[in-house]
C-alpha cells in the first residue's frame, strides 16, 4: 500500500459548537485564518473546502451570514454527532477520489463507538482523520485564539501527534546493501531516532514510507534483533499501523463489515441492506438459496448486478459455522443494535459502500437496496437515498410491514416483499 501524500488534500473542518462554543468578540475571520495556519503548521496546506458547525439552537441571521462570509463558516442548527458523522461520510463520497484531510473538533465524537466506527472505516480509505481535543477547561477557553492553540491540542485517531514540520533527511542518507537482488535506501535521523525506510523503485509514482519509532531505550536496543523488533514500531507517516497482509487477506474473505473497503468488482453492483429484525430471513433455506432467490428476484425487477446482503440485529443469536455458511454466501450479518441506533449505522454503511463502488468511477449503474420499516418518518434515511439518487445510484426502498401476506410461503419470497418496493429520488426507466 502506497502513503497517500495529504499536504495538498482538500481540507474539510466539522465544529461542535455545543462542545467548543464560538468565542465571544472573536472574528469569525481570525477563527478561519488560525484553523488554515494550525494546519499548515501541521502539513496540511490544500485546498480549503470550508467548515461546518453544528449547534442545537438557531443562532441570529445576522451572525450566520457573517460566519458564512467572513469565516468560510456554515452553521448547522439542531445538529448533533449523528448529523455531523452523515455529513462527514456524505461529502466524502463527493471526494472520492481526492486526498482530503478531516478535521474533526468535538468532544463527543470520541466517545461515540459507532462515531469512531466510521472515522476509523474513512482513514482505512485514504482519509487523514484529526481530531482537536484540548487537555482541559483552560485549553478549552483558548481554543481558536491562535493556531497554536489548535495544533497543540491535534492528534490522529490512534492518539499520536501529527508531525508539524519538514525535516531534510538527505545530508545522513546511505544505502544498506542485503544479501538478496533487494535494496532500500535508509534515512537516520539521530535527534530524534527515526528511521526513514523509503523504496528506491524509481519507476513508481508513489512512495510507501514507514517511520520505525521504539517507544522506549530498551526497545532502542534490541531493535533489528528479530524481525517483529521492526515491525512492532513501524507506523505510517498518518500514525496508522500497517495491516499485516496475512491476516487482512483472510478477515477480507471471511467478513465485510466496513471496517475496510470492500472487495473491489467490476461493473455492476447492488448492495442490500437489510434490517432482519423487521424482516426475518427464512430459517428453511440455506444461506446460498436465500442468497440466489433474492438475486433471483432484483433481477426480475431489472436490478443486475454482483449482489452483497448486509443482514442488520440488534443481537446476533447464530453458530459461528452457520455464519461462516453465509458469509460464504456474501451475507453479512452486523450488530446493528436497537432500531435507532440500526438506522444511524445502516445509513453509514450505505454512504461508506458508495465511496468504494461510486458511480462516477464506473459506466454502469449499480444499485441500493433498503428493507426496513419506518423509514419514511426517518427524515435522515430519507436523505441518505436521495443523496445516492443524485450520485446515480439506484434505489429501492422496501418496507416489510406494508408488505403481504403476513406469513407467506418460503416459494413466495421475496418475490411478494420487494413487489412493494420504491424508488427514492429517482426515477427508473426500464
Amino acid at each position: 500500500m502506497s502513503q497517500v501524500d495529504f499536504s495538498d488534500g482538500y481540507i474539510c473542518v466539522y465544529w461542535d459548537v455545543e462542545d467548543y462554543p464560538i468565542p465571544k468578540d472573536f472574528e469569525p475571520r481570525l477563527i478561519f485564518k488560525n484553523i488554515k495556519s494550525a494546519l499548515s503548521k501541521m502539513g496540511f496546506g490544500g485546498s480549503f473546502v470550508g467548515i461546518e458547525a453544528y449547534g442545537e439552537d438557531e443562532i441570529p441571521e445576522a451572525l450566520d451570514e457573517k460566519l458564512i462570509e467572513d469565516g468560510m463558516i456554515m452553521y448547522n442548527p439542531k445538529g448533533s454527532v449523528n448529523l455531523m458523522i452523515e455529513d462527514i461520510t456524505n461529502i466524502e463520497c463527493n471526494y472520492s477520489d481526492k486526498p482530503h484531510n478531516l478535521m474533526v473538533i468535538s468532544k463527543k465524537i470520541p466517545e461515540d463507538n459507532e462515531s469512531m466506527r466510521v472515522l476509523s472505516a474513512l482513514r482505512s480509505r485514504g482519509r487523514n482523520v484529526l481530531l482537536v481535543q484540548p487537555d482541559d477547561e483552560a485549553a478549552s477557553e483558548k481554543l481558536f485564539l491562535t493556531p497554536e492553540s489548535i495544533s497543540d491540542c491535534t492528534r490522529y485517531l490512534n492518539g499520536e501527534k501529527p508531525i508539524d514540520e519538514i525535516v531534510d533527511y538527505t545530508s545522513s542518507c546511505t544505502s544498506w546493501e542485503t544479501d538478496t537482488d533487494y535494496y532500500t535506501d535508509t534515512e537516520k535521523v539521530e535527534e530524534s531516532n527515526v528511521l526513514l525506510v523509503h523504496d528506491t523503485d524509481t519507476d513508481k509514482e508513489e512512495s510507501n514510507v514507514l517511520l520505525v519509532q521504539p517507544h522506549d531505550d530498551v526497545a532502542s536496543e534490541k531493535l533489528f534483533h528479530t524481525s517483529s523488533s521492526v515491525s512492532d514500531y513501524t507506523r505510517l507517516l498518518d500514525g496508522g499501523k500497517p495491516m499485516d497482509q496475512s491476516v487482512s487477506s483472510q478477515v477480507e474473505t471471511m467478513n465485510e463489515d466496513f471496517s475496510r473497503p470492500i472487495t473491489h468488482v467490476d461493473g455492476r453492483k447492488t448492495g442490500v441492506f437489510w434490517d432482519v429484525d423487521d424482516s426475518p430471513l427464512p430459517n428453511d433455506l440455506d444461506p446460498q438459496s436465500i442468497y440466489q432467490k433474492i438475486k433471483t428476484a432484483l433481477e426480475e425487477k431489472e436490478y443486475l448486478g454482483e449482489m452483497t446482503i448486509w443482514a442488520y440485529a440488534d443481537k446476533i443469536t447464530f453458530s459461528d459455522d452457520l455464519m461462516d455458511e453465509y458469509r460464504k454466501a456474501k451475507i453479512y450479518f452486523l450488530p446493528g443494535g436497537d432500531k435507532n441506533a440500526r438506522f444511524y449505522r445502516m445509513i453509514h454503511d450505505i454512504q461508506l459502500w458508495e465511496i468504494d463502488t461510486l458511480p462516477l468511477r464506473y459506466s454502469t449503474e449499480s444499485n441500493v437496496i433498503v428493507i426496513s420499516n419506518n423509514i419514511p418518518s426517518d427524515i435522515d434515511f430519507i436523505e441518505c437515498l436521495k443523496c445516492s439518487a443524485s450520485r446515480g445510484y439506484n434505489n429501492l426502498l422496501v418496507q416489510p410491514n406494508e408488505a403481504a401476506p403476513e406469513k407467506p410461503e418460503t416459494s413466495e419470497w421475496p418475490g411478494y416483499l420487494l413487489h412493494g418496493g420504491k424508488p427514492i429520488g429517482r426515477i427508473r426507466y426500464l
